[in-house]
């Protein structure tokens, strides 16, 4: 009888251990940067997790990513896949060596060329040490409904922007309304005339001495300051999401913000009726571009165990395919870095063939040192406050040349 029950407590005891075995996973963090992107990634890693029982993806958003994502460097507790805007701070990580170089990853060959080649520009490395995956753009939103109401059109020159806002203002209605309690949102408008006036080859002129900004910024400036004009006079009183809001609810029939805020409009209210269309900066239809960046690099941290290596890896991979890059960027209403996913979102039309022909323009500030690349955003917020176009400009020359 002892034998018996010492083989059967020998056999529960191998049980047990098999089944341990094979219910453990392998976790891997997922640090992502957008808030609106918290629930369609919940889903995909819902999928992802049933195709892949063996292991555990948790996401985690922050606010403030990129700040937080520096303390936690201090602390050697990196994420083993992250997400990053294509900027300095993701040009600074990979050439710290924090990153995996992918170079030989396949899906790279997915991606369409001129975002390849934007990544060499900013990283100055034909390596690869991320993956891009959404593109985003920075329009005007508008209210359909509210301009055919009001007998409205689509400005394609400046004169006929200031003149859309003037009858707007004339019929009652407030033309526009910002954001500029969260700091970052200063960077929608501002992007609008500084990436369509600022000289070509600027930074290598800035750093030979033969430019400065302040000789070459007045004009940006300048309509910087008369496009926020038209605001209601609490510019500085809400934030992005109540900037979401107010634009949902018709507090406003114009609103400067980047596509990524479609999507949690229309939560706000199903019905409203978004389009979009790029910023005319000029009298010269002919010149107007989209700014564009890329919204979102997927990338893998450099110094991964070889189980939680393969881990991620499958996860990028996963989030590369067709069907979940499609599904991403309709819940995002964003446009794909990669090659046969279409953007067939009907508030985007206005913008689609600005894409196919190419009439788009990557941030002129990736050339800025990455502090001040980061400061930006609260020195144009400060410039707004003061309206001194002549100290913010001659602001930006000091920071710059204390780098």
């Amino acid at each position: 009888m002892k034998k018996k029950l010492s083989l059967l407590l020998v056999l529960v005891m191998v049980f047990l251990s098999v089944s341990a075995v094979a219910i453990a996973k392998v976790e891997i963090e997922f640090w992502q940067n957008k808030r609106e992107a918290v629930d369609v990634y919940k889903e995909i890693i819902a999928e992802f997790e049933e195709e892949y029982p063996d292991i555990e993806v948790v996401q985690n958003y922050q606010l403030d990513a990129n700040t937080v994502l520096r303390s936690r460097l201090a602390q050697d507790n990196f994420p083993e896949v992250l997400t990053f805007w294509a900027d300095p701070f993701y040009k600074d990580l990979a050439s710290e060596g924090l990153l995996m170089e992918v170079s030989d990853n396949p899906n790279l060959e997915k991606v369409i060329p001129s975002y390849i080649d934007m990544m060499k520009e900013l990283t100055g490395t034909d390596k690869r040490y991320g993956i891009p995956f959404a593109v985003n753009a920075q329009p005007v939103l508008y209210n359909i409904d509210k301009f055919e109401e009001l007998g409205l059109s689509v400005p394609e020159t400046w004169d006929e922007m200031l003149n859309l806002m003037d009858k707007i203002e004339e019929a009652g209605e407030t033309p526009i309304v910002f954001t500029f309690q969260d700091s970052w949102t200063t960077n929608i408008p501002w992007s609008y005339f500084e990436h369509h006036l600022q000289p070509e080859d600027f930074f290598e002129k800035l750093d030979a001495g033969e430019i400065t900004f302040q000789e070459s910024y007045q004009e940006i400036g300048e309509k910087f300051l008369k496009f926020i004009s038209y605001d209601d006079g609490d510019i500085f009183g809400r934030d992005y999401s109540q900037g979401n809001m107010a634009f949902a609810r018709g507090d406003s029939i114009l609103y400067s913000q980047g596509i990524w805020a479609i999507g949690p409009i229309l939560e706000l209210n199903p019905d409203i009726n978004i389009g979009a269309f790029p910023f005319p900066v000029d009298n010269d239809p002919s010149t107007t571009k989209v700014p564009t960046g890329i919204d979102t690099v997927l990338a893998i941290s450099e110094d991964l165990s070889p189980e939680k290596e393969d881990a991620a890896s499958k996860f990028v991979n996963f989030l590369l395919r067709p069907e979940i890059t499609q599904k991403y960027m309709g819940s995002q209403r964003l446009f794909a870095a990669i090659e046969g996913v279409e953007q067939t979102e009907p508030e985007l039309q206005g913008l689609q063939t600005y894409f196919e022909e190419g009439r788009v323009s990557t941030s002129k500030q990736l050339g800025l040192p990455a502090t001040m690349y980061a400061d930006m955003r609260h020195l144009v917020q400060q410039f707004a406050i003061d309206k001194d176009i002549d100290e913010f400009l001659k602001t930006l020359d000091e920071e710059y040349n204390s780098y």
